[in-house]
């Protein structure tokens, strides 16, 4: 079976501009036919101020009710350019999970051109509220002056094992 048959990839958003708002998020995925979901987030053009990332579930395309918890992991060193092979590029740094107390991961200007990679399992979405749409925002913390921009994929695990992919847009 191919890779491309066993994950459904969402592109979650292309230069989501981090100073445009307090937040600014990526397009929400229905989860009702998903188990897991991993965004894939690569980093450009970061500012000073940090900012703080943070995953999001509600019961409608577009709702951030409810702060979801989430395991991470970065790079272990900045992307480099374009045909240059750095050793330890493709490495990342032991996952962590964020907490109930901070359900959300500070990214400081210094984390430039990093990938992360944000791992979501559906169990910790709030279901008994009917909350299945899961949105990923990048939040200027009281419009503290973050910038930069984030590119943003989804990988996400079916339930069941099938052929071709429903949208999990709609």
């Amino acid at each position: 079976m191919l890779t491309m048959e066993k994950y459904h990839f969402v592109p979650c958003g292309y230069d989501i501009d981090i100073a445009t708002a307090t937040n600014n998020q990526g397009a929400s995925i229905n989860m009702s036919n998903y188990q897991h979901c991993m965004f894939i987030v690569q980093y450009l053009d970061l500012g000073a101020q940090p900012h703080r990332l943070y995953v999001h579930s509600g019961a409608t395309d577009g709702a951030m009710t409810s702060e979801v918890r989430f395991t991470w992991s970065k790079s272990t060193v900045a992307q480099a350019a374009l045909l240059t092979d750095t050793a330890t590029q493709d490495l990342f740094t032991a996952p962590t999970k964020t907490t109930t107390a901070t359900p959300y991961l500070a990214v400081a200007a210094d984390q430039d051109y990093f990938v992360y990679l944000v791992d979501v399992d559906v169990e910790d979405m709030d279901l008994a509220n009917n909350e299945k749409w899961l949105t990923i925002d990048f939040q200027d913390t009281a419009d503290a002056g973050a910038t930069g921009q984030a590119i943003v994929i989804a990988m996400l695990t079916p339930r069941h094992a099938y052929e071709s992919h429903a949208t999990a847009l709609t």
